[in-house]
């Protein structure tokens, strides 16, 4: 009955109501930290008790320290497993079939890694729905400024009673299924799908209100293909795969034309000095840590996900405020020479200003504005007026200055 009431509790039906709870408590992660501690709880004496609902199988085991063989589950042939085999408990058949492909094997030696005669319990879930109800808190491993990360496969555990003290002697694997990019819950409008995946586990230890986050310490890519994808980790809990998905769900039609900009635009403003700043900065970032520590996933630009990105944000905010006053004072001194203060009209002062704050906006670098909503808002309009203003800034200067100067 207990594993029942969480399948229920976990139907997708309830999903908008589990995304407001969990907006102050932890939610669905406390329900499966109930579930693992019911199953840890449960008397099994030498023998395997299945527990299958709808959305929740559960299975508990007992295993010897002298084991040679390793441990599965679900069981390969579990559409097979009948009444006689285990001590099974069946609540509905529909549950046997979306177990296809997703199992979690444990090596024998993580069993021989106990004290001798140890009598070690194996309780394991698999959840059918959890991936679509969990929060998207991730640590900081995972985190951009310009992506989410959601399950996009099931949830599967295994957890060891009484609790493994010591390092694995190799890690364990999990194979799961990919959930089609259709039958994904996400708000289409502000995300893209990409095939950026990720080895995961759900990492209580990090303090959040969710009781915990989603981690890839210590889990890696062992393999994948377009349906399924298989992952390593040094450690057990609750595993998935994370799939990422790129913040503003731009065509493909405005993002060649955003780098057609780009590109022509800076290639006839950028050169010499510039390019050799640039990458000098690459060498040394990638030499250090690598070309991850670099690069952006989406494209050539510096990583959010760590230190890096200070480098440019901290020297370009003191550099935009200074600017800012520099520029707000030119304007200001335009305003009151002599000649503008006692001949020129309000309107006509109002013109001054704003060819001036036109003349100035370029070399002040103001119009990198723009690379601020960007960080607030990643709109197509703001994207095509930071294109355009920062790649044609070495043209414009040009004409401004020296084609049409009276001078």
């Amino acid at each position: 009955e207990f594993v029942r009431t969480g399948s229920n509790l976990i139907e997708l039906k309830n999903r908008d109501r589990w995304i407001d709870i969990q907006q102050t408590q932890p939610g669905t992660t406390e329900l499966t930290q109930l579930l693992d501690r019911y199953g840890s709880l449960a008397g099994v004496d030498n023998e395997t008790v299945i527990v299958a609902a709808d959305n929740i199988v559960m299975e508990i085991s007992t295993y010897s320290t002298e084991t040679e063989q390793s441990y599965r589950f679900p069981v390969e042939n579990f559409n097979q497993v009948t009444q006689s085999d285990t001590n099974l408990v069946l609540q509905t058949n529909a549950s046997r079939k979306w177990l296809a492909g997703n199992y979690i094997n444990l090596p024998p030696t993580v069993f021989q890694s106990y004290d001798i005669s140890t009598k070690v319990k194996v309780v394991s879930f698999i959840y059918k729905t959890l991936n679509e109800l969990l929060p998207d808190q991730v640590d900081q491993t995972l985190r951009s400024n310009m992506s989410r990360w959601i399950p996009q496969t099931v949830i599967i555990s295994t957890s060891l009673y009484p609790p493994l003290d010591k390092t694995l002697f190799e890690p364990i694997d999990y194979t799961l299924q990919k959930v089609s990019r259709d039958e994904l819950l996400y708000n289409r409008e502000l995300f893209r799908y990409t095939e950026d995946f990720n080895c995961t586990f759900w990492n209580y230890s990090i303090r959040t209100i969710h009781a915990g986050a989603w981690s890839n310490q210590g889990c890696r890519t062992k393999a994948s293909n377009t349906t399924h994808i298989t992952c390593q980790c040094d450690h057990l809990t609750n595993f998935a795969v994370l799939l990422r998905l790129s913040e503003g769900n731009i065509s493909e039609a405005v993002q060649l034309s955003l780098e057609i900009i780009t590109y022509a635009g800076c290639g006839m403003s950028v050169a010499g000095i510039p390019g050799l700043i640039a990458g000098l900065t690459a060498a040394i970032t990638c030499g250090v840590g690598g070309i991850e520590h670099y690069l952006n996933s989406q494209g050539c630009w510096l990583s959010a996900t760590n230190w890096v990105i200070l480098a440019f944000i901290i020297p370009f905010a003191v550099i935009f405020v200074t600017n800012i006053i520099f520029c707000g004072l030119a304007i200001h001194t335009m305003l009151n020479t002599h000649k503008v203060s006692q001949e020129s009209g309000d309107l006509q002062k109002t013109k001054i200003a704003l060819r001036g704050l036109c003349i100035l906006a370029p070399i002040l670098g103001l119009t990198w504005i723009f690379g601020c909503l960007l960080m607030i808002s990643d709109n197509v309009v703001n994207q095509y007026l930071f294109a355009i203003t920062n790649s044609v800034q070495g043209i414009y200067i040009f004409f401004v200055y020296c084609v049409f100067s009276q001078k």
